[in-house]
Formats: structure tokens, sequence, C-alpha cells
């Protein structure tokens, strides 16, 4: 039984790492398959896909230099474009020479909730900004958007477990 456990273990270790392969090799055949024709704006989303997977799949529970972070945010930010009207501007202040480490995946779901969820003024671009502030012994990572669907007043109630008009959703 014990014998049985372990080879079907080996085995399930092993279908973890060809069914990743084979998605990136069907990938990389649809990107070229859209490069050959013409299609750059396809082949461009299919390798941005593949580049966010390979990100989510290595070491999802580990710290990452921020300036990985935020490269795998520029891919997501370059696929959700393709659903808006209106473009959205991505940018960061820190200085290139800073060393921050985060966990992974700690500011993807905050620029995601810009992209999906803040509106733009009337004729502007969304811009999201992700600003770094360093002390000594301290770093506070700050995105922030140019958005009008937000009011701090109710999400800070809510966050308080106050009365709020917001609807909490999935």
């Amino acid at each position: 039984v014990q014998m049985e456990q372990k080879q079907r273990s080996q085995l399930q270790t092993l279908q973890a790492q060809i069914n990743p392969h084979f998605i990136f090799n069907a990938m990389d055949m649809v990107n070229w398959l859209a490069l050959s024709r013409g299609c750059h704006d396809i082949a461009r989303i299919v390798d941005s896909i593949a580049i966010l997977m390979r990100y989510s799949i290595t070491d999802a529970d580990s710290m990452v230099d921020i300036f990985l972070e935020i490269a795998n945010i520029r891919e997501f930010i370059s696929i959700y474009q393709l659903r808006h009207d209106y473009p959205v501007r991505f940018s960061c202040e820190i200085s290139p020479r800073e060393t921050v480490h985060i966990p992974k995946f700690t500011l993807q779901p905050l620029v995601e909730n810009s992209v999906r969820h803040a509106s733009p003024p009337p004729r502007e671009s969304l811009d999201i900004t992700v600003t770094v502030h360093r002390g000594e012994r301290w770093c506070v990572v700050e995105v922030s958007d140019n958005g009008t669907n937000g009011d701090a007043e109710q999400l800070n109630r809510h966050l308080e477990y106050l009365d709020s008009s917001l609807e909490v959703s999935s």
C-alpha cells in the first residue's frame, strides 16, 4: 500500500510538470500562428498570458523583488486593456536602485481592483500609480488611481465593520 501511494505521488508530480509544459507549448504554437497571420496584437496577448502563468505557478508563496511584481502587473494590464475603451496607464515611483522584497501577488490584486472598478474621468485615461516610501526600518507601498468610482469614507466604514452602503461582491 505504501509503495502504491509513493508511485501515485510520483505520477502526480510528473503530471504537474507535464501539464504546464503542454500548455506553454500550445500557447507558443498559438503565438506563432498569430504572428504568421499578421495578428500581432493576439500574439502579444498570448505571450502576456504565458508570462503571467509562468509567474503564477513558480513559488507562489515566495518573496519577490518589487520590480518582478511590477513587470507581472504590466503584463496583466496589457491583457486587461483589451476590455476597455479608454487607455490604462501604469507608473511606478520607486528608485531603480531600491531593493524591496514583497510577498508575491501582493500588488496585483490591488492594481486589478483599480482596473476593474475605477472609472477614469470623462475623456481621460485611467492612471494607476505604485509609489514606494521607504524609511530606515519601514517601507510603505501605495497603489492609487484617478478613478471616480470610490468612496474612501464608505470603504473605511466597511473595513471597520460599521454600517456602509458598500455591497461586497465575489
